[in-house]
């Protein structure tokens, strides 16, 4: 999670809360630390999802830009800290 306070640090941003699914695969989209993401996003003003890299989302291209789409319904962007850029489902076009 280091990378993602640095980059909150770097562009000013506060983090209201973090989330990560220690243990848990990526291969799905049912992880308590992502439904509780979700949940929060529904019901607290959500500016960015910062993720460490874009495979932390999910672990394949179709779960990544499912999960990105849903946050970007509730006006969320999403970024990737490694990356340093905004993540939108046509990062995981083929």
């Amino acid at each position: 999670l280091d990378i993602c306070r640095r980059w909150a640090t770097r562009n000013g941003v506060t983090i209201g809360e973090e989330f990560a699914d220690c243990g848990v695969s990526g291969t799905t989209l049912d992880r308590p630390a992502l439904t509780r993401l979700f949940a929060y996003v529904k019901n607290h003003p959500t500016d960015y999802v910062i993720s460490s890299d874009t495979a932390r989302l999910a672990r394949n291209r179709v779960l990544s830009a499912v999960v990105v789409h849903r946050l970007r319904r509730y006006g969320v962007s999403v970024v990737s800290a490694r990356l340093d850029t905004p993540v939108n489902e046509r990062t995981y076009a083929a």
